[in-house]
């Protein structure tokens, strides 16, 4: 085996600056997008559940109402 072999590489493998910029911008674009739109169907379910719990009368501790619970039930009278 000749380790004295040279490789080239090519200057068309590089990308310009420029390129490598726009890259990282929307690849932190996709991040914050992705991120905004998980939170928001974390948020979306975690309404659900709450109002079928109040629909169906449903309480894990009977008689016992989390700080949750009263403040969706405030902010929903106050909408509603």
């Amino acid at each position: 085996m000749n380790s004295s072999v040279s490789h080239k590489v090519s200057s068309k493998v590089k990308a310009p600056a420029k390129e490598e910029k726009k890259l990282i911008f929307w690849e932190t674009v996709n991040i914050v997008v992705k991120t905004t739109g998980a939170i928001t169907w974390f948020c979306i379910f975690l309404l659900t559940i709450l109002e079928i719990k109040r629909y169906f009368n449903i309480d894990f501790i009977p008689g016992y109402n989390s700080a949750v619970d009263d403040v969706y039930n405030a902010v929903r009278n106050i909408i509603f």
